[in-house]
């Protein structure tokens, strides 16, 4: 392939061995938003990068390990990211909120970077299930740790952490389906506040969901 990142004069080469790998990703990222996951070649991935093929394949088996990588790297950012928004708040709402908001954000992000859409959506799903099973699990976590400590001070009464955990990210993945499905609008912050309503209302003690 020519043009796009694989001729792009950024420089990612970069000295040493983590340093590098990083810099193949983040080449790679560009690499896979140009062209999709499909059309992508390590050829492509090692020209933008700057680095020789015996470099990429001392990090990747191949281009589907790249790939998964990229999306691991990304997924990771986020989660970073909604923790350090969790940790802002002091409420018990507000960190729900927090977490929701960001996550989803970030999302819409991520997607319009790597230019995912309906099509390019079902290329990446196989390469990528497992990596995202483990991150899911990590999401899971985040938003267990909301929940305990929601019911540490008092705010909520919840029978079955993981389960509740769960249930809200779900909710938080019917986002990303309506981000990938091209239904993502203006009103994604009422929809937002209507989620984390719903979520808080369900988890309040009994006597405050009707007063």
């Amino acid at each position: 392939m020519s043009g796009g990142p694989a001729d792009s004069s950024k420089e990612w080469h970069v000295p040493n061995g983590d340093a590098k790998r990083d810099a193949i990703l983040s080449a790679a990222m560009e690499v896979f938003a140009s062209y999709g996951l499909k059309k992508t070649t390590v050829g492509d991935i090692i020209r933008a990068a700057g680095v020789s093929r015996a470099t990429v394949y001392k990090h990747f088996a191949d281009k589907g390990e790249i790939f998964d990588a990229v999306v691991e790297r990304e997924i990771r950012e986020m989660l970073a990211a909604d923790r350090r928004a969790v940790s802002d708040e002091t409420s018990t709402e507000g960190r729900l909120r927090a977490a929701v908001a960001t996550h989803a954000e970030l999302i819409r992000k991520k997607i319009n970077l790597l230019r995912v859409t309906k099509e390019r959506f079902g290329e990446i799903v196989p390469h990528t299930k497992a990596r995202t099973q483990k991150m899911r699990a990590e999401a899971t976590e985040l938003f267990a740790d909301i929940i305990r400590q929601g019911v540490e001070e008092g705010d909520i009464v919840v029978d079955d952490v993981e389960q509740a955990a769960v249930t809200m990210l779900y909710a938080v993945q019917g986002i990303f389906m309506g981000a990938v499905m091209d239904v993502w609008d203006a009103d994604r912050d009422e929809l937002i506040d209507r989620m984390v309503e719903l979520l808080m209302n369900g988890l309040r003690p009994r006597e405050e969901r009707y007063s």
